[in-house]
């Protein structure tokens, strides 16, 4: 009886990881979690003044970043 456990032990040491590595790196396992936090992150922010604030300061980084390009480009011509 004693190799038989100790079988199934190591059985259970080398398949337990190989088992958890499978079902956290499935996607579909955890699909709907993440929809439904992304929906509620667009719910909470889309629309409100943190949103409308931050679009702003990403519209307005954009733009001096093109000033700077064309800038870049006028003095390299």
């Amino acid at each position: 009886m004693g190799w038989k456990l100790e079988v199934v032990k190591m059985g259970l040491y080398v398949s337990f990881p190989v088992a958890m590595f499978h079902y956290f790196n499935s996607p579909g396992n955890i699909e709907d979690d993440l929809h439904k936090a992304r929906a509620d992150f667009i719910e909470k922010y889309i629309g409100t003044e943190v949103w409308e604030k931050r679009n702003a300061e990403i519209r307005e980084e954009r733009r001096l970043q093109m000033e700077e390009r064309e800038r870049r480009m006028r003095e390299n011509c």
